[in-house]
């Protein structure tokens, strides 16, 4: 996931995170699945290093 840096341990953030949770969590909804987050931090307004990642 991308976030500005200014998100960083937001609500967006957590949010994200909380949702990943929740999907691992429901072992119905993807058998023998488990989810892993990788959060990257892009300065705002900064559309070109956003796309290198």
């Amino acid at each position: 996931a991308l976030f500005t840096e200014e998100e960083k341990d937001g609500s967006s953030e957590l949010a994200f995170k909380y949702a990943i949770y929740r999907i691992n969590k429901d072992r119905l909804l993807l058998p023998n699945t488990t989810l892993i987050y990788d959060i990257q931090y892009v300065p705002k307004d900064d559309s070109f290093h956003a796309a290198k990642k």
